[in-house]
C-alpha cells in the first residue's frame, strides 16, 4: 500500500518521497548549474520542476543560496 511503502522508505532514507525526489531534483540542477550555459528556467524544467518560482523556493532552501548566485560562485 502507498502508506506501507512509505513507512519503509522514511526507514531506510530518512525522509518522505517527495523530501528525496526534490533534493534530487536540486542537486541535479545544481551540477547542470555549474557545468553547462543553459537557462535557470531550462534547467528548472529539465529537472522535472514545473514553475521556475517553485524551483527558486526549492533551490534556496536546500542549497542555502539562489540558482543565480550559485552560479555565480561557481557551485559553492
Amino acid at each position: 500500500s502507498p502508506s506501507q511503502f512509505r513507512r519503509v522508505f522514511v526507514a531506510q532514507c530518512g525522509s518522505s518521497p517527495h523530501d528525496y525526489l526534490l533534493a534530487r531534483r536540486v542537486a541535479v540542477a545544481a551540477g547542470l548549474l555549474t557545468t553547462s550555459e543553459r537557462s535557470i528556467a531550462d534547467i528548472a524544467l529539465t529537472v522535472g520542476f514545473s514553475s521556475l518560482s517553485s524551483f527558486n523556493r526549492q533551490f534556496l532552501r536546500r542549497q542555502g543560496c539562489s540558482p543565480r548566485a550559485w552560479r555565480a560562485r561557481g557551485g559553492q
